[in-house]
């Protein structure tokens, strides 16, 4: 049997302290499947892998990792566009910021301010006999 075949995309990138070299290879020969019947619609395999180094440490590692598709007009490189895009989506809702609740926020600035504020006795006539004054904590 003849080899697949296949397309390939090379792509570097350098930032957060990392260089990455990402490699796709595509091929939308599927004769080498023999389940092609349970894959509807399946157009492409690819794979991609990367190879990342941190440069603090010099400690390279390489991941290869497989992905379908059903866009049988689909390169290398805009299957891999896609893929960052999916997985930049992805990372980005692990970093959604939690705000607390408005209840949670006004107990938290009361604790703030009673430890910034202390009580002292004063010679003025308040409702609770007693005024605050600033206090460094």
């Amino acid at each position: 049997m003849e080899r697949p075949a296949v397309t390939e995309f090379e792509e570097n990138d350098k930032g957060h302290g990392r260089v990455e070299q990402r490699t796709v290879r595509l091929s939308h020969d599927l004769s080498w499947l023999t389940t092609t019947e349970r894959w509807p619609g399946l157009a492409y395999v690819a794979q991609v892998t990367r190879e990342t180094t941190v440069l603090a440490t010099d400690k390279t590692s390489k991941e290869t990792v497989y992905y379908i598709g059903s866009d049988s007009t689909v390169s290398a490189e805009s299957a891999g566009s896609a893929i960052r895009r999916h997985w930049a989506v992805e990372s980005k809702l692990h970093w959604v910021l939690m705000l607390p609740s408005a209840r949670t926020m006004r107990v938290t600035v009361r604790r703030i301010l009673r430890k910034i504020w202390q009580p002292c006795a004063t010679s003025h006539s308040t409702s609770s006999g007693k005024t605050l004054t600033a206090k460094w904590a």
